[in-house]
């Protein structure tokens, strides 16, 4: 089997796990044969994963993008949680935890020796860089450990397990923490956490999700801003599933674990499918520092050109994780229903409908930005109908803004 899992560059404690873990529990399974791929860690069942080959599926989620239809190439021994049951119609037995709590096989719990830690979002951790944050310097101001969620996975694991507590944005530290019996404090700093994913793991320990969260997530927040927030969240409810619970779930994990194995020895997971070669052994890993370093340079290029207290409708596919506040420019995502994304258009004439519908409302601007350039070819009319009555403020590898004032 082939290690199938989000790559980031830049690197992700949750997903970097994979490499750590797998290896350790079944060395013998894993090669680089693409005709079979072991989806593990990792918010990863959507529509994008290659067709051909034979999917183990142990303990990932979905949550992003659009749900793989499943066939006879899927083998599922487990999965997250209960809403991904419920997104790729399995019975609700297959939702175990997240497969990231086998960590506990390897690693004992370990005396608390060390300081209570942080750890960001590695999104966060990022988008703290790009604005001049220095993280491990304000967790020192307030007597906390940084955790760096970008770090080599083996050396956080070390650090992770002698904390008494861990603060963390990072939905993986929180698995870990509480399979090494660590309380831990959630919290929301930027805008960018997935809070489904959460749900869906929390509810397998039968915990809830309720984060400490910036009071203002419309801006980016400033040194003092985190420097006062991580002193507050020190002094938040822990969590920590009961012991009775975690027990249960491990034992179950176990058991699809030596189930994964023994068809593997007995070779039910070989089958005579085609490998879809290519698309498993040349997919590239993502950069998420350069796609910040993007979505900054679209941020500025808004500021640059827009002036402050104007409405701009934002066509950006949802992928750009921008506050609806850009420096007292607003963002308001096209399409929207009260405020919240709401898809592409079906047509061109849905699309220009909504649009003159959010002028009235008092939209100024319109603003694609480049991950949503494909409307402009997809919904000719409506590039039409923009491109003719409306002035082109910006057009670069980044951007597309319309002054939506006044006709051309």
């Amino acid at each position: 089997m082939k290690l199938y899992y989000y790559r980031d560059r830049a690197g992700n404690f949750g997903d970097d796990l994979n490499c750590w873990l797998w290896p350790r529990l079944m060395p013998e399974l894993l090669d680089d044969d693409p005709r079979v791929l072991l989806l593990g860690i990792g918010t990863i069942l959507n529509s994008t994963i290659p067709r051909r080959p034979l999917k183990v599926v142990f303990g990932s989620g979905a949550g992003y993008g659009r749900a793989p239809a499943l066939d006879e190439r899927w083998k599922i021994y487990c999965v997250r949680g209960p809403l991904t049951c419920a997104a790729l119609g399995l019975p609700g037995e297959a939702a175990i935890t997240d497969a990231a709590m086998l960590v506990r096989l390897i690693v004992e719990p370990s005396a608390a020796t060390g300081k209570p830690a942080f750890m960001p979002h590695h999104v966060s951790a990022i988008r703290a860089e790009l604005d001049g944050l220095e993280l491990a310097g304000i967790c020192r101001a307030v007597g906390l450990e940084y955790l760096d969620p970008m770090g080599d996975p083996s050396v956080t694991l070390e650090r992770l397990r002698k904390c008494p507590c861990l603060i963390t944005e990072a939905m993986h530290g929180a698995i870990v923490a509480d399979a090494l019996r660590i309380p831990w404090i959630p919290v929301r700093i930027y805008s960018q956490v997935n809070e489904s994913k959460w749900l869906d793991w929390c509810r397998t320990l039968d915990l809830s999700y309720e984060p400490f969260s910036v009071a203002d997530r419309t801006r980016p927040p400033d040194s003092r801003t985190l420097v006062d927030f991580l002193a507050d969240a020190r002094r938040a409810r822990a969590v920590l599933s009961a012991d009775r619970v975690l027990s249960g779930v491990l034992e179950r994990l176990v058991l699809r674990l030596e189930d994964l194995k023994a068809d593997a020895a007995a070779g039910k997971l070989v089958r005579n499918l085609e490998g879809d070669v290519e698309s498993a052994r040349n997919e590239m890993p993502f950069d998420s520092r350069r796609w910040w370093k993007d979505v900054y340079v679209f941020a500025d290029l808004v500021r640059e050109i827009l002036p402050p207290g104007q409405r701009c409708l934002l066509v950006d596919d949802s992928a750009l994780g921008l506050n609806s506040d850009l420096d007292g420019r607003i963002l308001i995502p096209f399409l929207e229903r009260e405020g919240q994304p709401w898809g592409a258009p079906p047509d061109s004439t849905a699309a220009i409908e909504e649009l003159e519908r959010e002028r009235v409302a008092g939209a100024a601007f319109i603003a694609f930005a480049w991950p949503a350039f494909w409307w402009l070819e997809y919904y000719q009319e409506f590039a039409t109908y923009l491109g003719s009555r409306f002035p082109r403020l910006a057009a670069t590898g980044h951007a597309i803004v319309f002054d939506l004032r006044r006709h051309a």
